[in-house]
């Protein structure tokens, strides 16, 4: 996200498990990505301040265990600009 050129009005994200394991006041003990926390879950500002959306996604990696991080299907409802 990033890295995304100028011109790109809305990012949605393959889900990166939301961390999976999250602590209270510390957050996602770990994720899968190369930008840590940065894009765990949920609405992120990507490139140029566009809107981008993380989902935590339905399943686990690596052990099946889920701390604080509820699995979730993502409904966006999505309106032409004005």
């Amino acid at each position: 996200m990033p890295e995304l050129p100028q011109h790109i009005g809305l990012t949605l994200a393959g889900h990166t498990h939301g961390g999976q394991v999250r602590l209270p006041g510390v957050g996602a003990v770990v994720v899968p990505s190369d930008y840590h926390t940065r894009f765990d879950m949920g609405w992120k500002e990507g490139a140029h301040s566009s809107p981008a959306y993380v989902s935590r996604g339905l399943g686990v990696s690596g052990l099946p265990v889920r701390t604080l991080c509820a699995p979730e299907v993502t409904v966006l409802e999505l309106q032409p600009a004005e």
